[in-house]
């Protein structure tokens, strides 16, 4: 039904659409053919773009940006998302990832702002890009109430200590693992996010190991739930400021990008309501 047909997929090289000459718009698409290369690296994106072997690239890194800018022959643009750019999916399902105070534990104990640190060379976020709205939203958490949310805190020693107890409580009070952070073969999540978390992680004597996937292999580690943390980049909603269409897609119990297996009944419930609510008040 969509403007392009398949034609050819050669995995971890490409994909090649056609247009669909039965499509509702005659005139549309302008396009006969659309070959998508994929390029794990970002910065070999933005090289790609630059030398006049692809016409468009989403997700350089920043020097390839920077370039760009200074490049009359070539656009570029940022605009803000659907969703969490980057997010550490937890796989639910797996020993002692399934204890709901070990999960709450590690949301306290990880510092975002010192990720968002470690990857700032790569991409310009901040600590509202790491929340499961984004701040293009109207109905979003405004940044200063951000900063003193649990999990979210520049200085977070407290939230540490709290952590720390959790642990104890649900039996793991001298840590455990290891675990495994598995990531794309994109350097900015093997060489940078990945390590980033296994500190982060070693705040609460969480051992970890990181396992490096081709990133074309990422969606195949998300469906089978061979994990027990995913550096992802799929939290995000199809159409700008619908967020419970993410919150439906990606957190309802059985959903189709429900990677992390989270499951919460009135969760469920209270999702269901804000899809079917029509008064934005």
């Amino acid at each position: 039904t969509g403007p392009f047909m398949y034609k050819d997929h050669k995995l971890g090289e490409s994909w090649t659409l056609e247009r669909n000459p039965n499509y509702w718009n005659p005139d549309l698409p302008y396009l006969d053919e659309v070959q998508l290369f994929h390029v794990a690296d970002w910065g070999a994106r933005g090289t790609a773009v630059l030398t006049g072997q692809a016409d468009y690239a989403q997700l350089v890194n920043l020097e390839m940006y920077n370039e760009g800018l200074d490049n009359p022959d070539v656009g570029v643009s940022q605009h803000q998302g659907e969703g969490a750019f980057i997010s550490f999916q937890i796989n639910n399902e797996r020993e002692p990832l399934n204890d709901a105070r070990v999960r709450r534990a590690i949301l306290l104990a990880v510092n975002r702002h010192n990720i968002l640190r470690a990857y700032a060379e790569q991409d310009t976020m901040h600590i509202s890009s790491a929340r499961w709205m984004s701040d293009a939203s109207q109905f979003a958490t405004p940044v200063e109430e951000i900063l003193q949310t649990p999990g979210y805190k520049e200085d977070n020693s407290e939230e540490i200590e709290r952590a720390k107890q959790l642990l104890a409580d649900a039996g793991y009070g001298d840590g455990f693992g290891p675990i495994e952070i598995v990531t794309g073969n994109n350097p900015g999540h093997q060489d940078i996010l990945a390590p980033a978390m296994q500190a982060e992680l070693k705040k609460l004597n969480i051992d970890s190991t990181i396992r490096v996937v081709e990133l074309a292999n990422r969606a195949t580690e998300l469906r089978g739930g061979t994990f027990d943390m995913l550096i992802d980049v799929s939290f995000a909603s199809a159409i700008q400021d619908e967020y419970a269409i993410a919150w439906a897609n990606c957190f309802k119990t059985g959903a189709g990008s429900n990677y992390s297996r989270y499951s919460d009944a009135e969760f469920d419930a209270l999702v269901d309501q804000v899809l079917s609510e029509a008064d934005v008040a």
